[in-house]
């Protein structure tokens, strides 16, 4: 067996209850999925406890954020991220047709906030923050995340990208459903691909005020997110004890 460290793939498989899920859906392969996935919207929103209009899904976190980069970048407006960090960055940034700027890691790793905040405040349509850090894991302190949002102008998105959050002990988790109310630019990302092993299904979402998520849903692409990764991640859900099993 061969696993992609370069991924950060998961080398366990889909969580046992997940699995058998995912064996039962292939028999329906042939039919269509949801036009757009409300079951799954659905149920995120109400296992996360946020209203089902400031939540949006697709085929992977990273989806979420090339909608965001779409909908919040144009001409002139850049994108702003730490460098070194997730490869997808730099990609995504062209996709949008935006300006890439990154900003160069602090010693040990640590992301930069100050000197971004600085750069997203120059004609910036978006800036991304990667919480836990990839590839370095470095943890950013609540507090000077939420010193961070502060400081990033309200007509610049901030994409926290926290693809990783299910490793982090949950007193080092930042309140979300707390800072969407507070901060009208943030969307968080959030992926079932790490810590539920369901990277090849490819689903994602995003969490952020209904504003944002408005203008995400402009160009989301109907379909996109198969039935089969539709159940598996319900399934997943329903799973938060075997899951704990595993990230702690």
């Amino acid at each position: 067996m061969r696993h992609l460290l370069s991924l950060n793939e998961n080398p366990m498989p889909p969580l046992p209850s997940v699995a058998e899920t995912i064996r039962q859906a292939a028999s329906e392969a042939n039919r269509y999925p949801e036009f757009y996935p409300n079951r799954l919207r659905k149920a995120i929103a109400h296992w996360q406890q946020v209203p089902e209009d400031s939540l949006i899904v697709a085929p992977g976190s990273v989806a979420v954020a090339l909608h965001a980069l779409q909908a919040s970048t144009g001409p002139g407006r850049s994108v702003v991220y730490g460098w070194r960090n997730f490869d997808a960055y730099p990609l995504l940034a062209r996709m949008a047709n935006a300006p890439a700027r990154p900003v160069p890691l602090l010693p040990g790793g640590h992301q930069n906030l100050d000197g971004m905040a600085q750069a997203a405040a120059t004609s910036a349509g978006a800036v991304i923050v990667c919480n836990p850090h990839n590839p370095t894991g470095q943890l950013i302190p609540p507090d000077d995340l939420e010193r961070f949002l502060t400081a990033v102008p309200r007509d610049t998105v901030v994409l926290l990208d926290e693809a990783y959050i299910e490793f982090a002990a949950p007193d080092h988790r930042p309140d979300h459903r707390d800072w969407i109310r507070r901060f009208p630019h943030l969307l968080v990302l959030r992926t079932f691909s790490k810590a539920y092993g369901l990277a090849g299904l490819r689903v994602g979402y995003g969490v952020g005020p209904a504003d944002v998520i408005t203008a995400l849903r402009k160009v989301y692409v109907p379909f996109s997110t198969n039935a089969l990764a539709q159940r598996a991640a319900i399934a997943s859900l329903d799973a938060a004890d075997e899951l704990l099993e595993r990230c702690s």
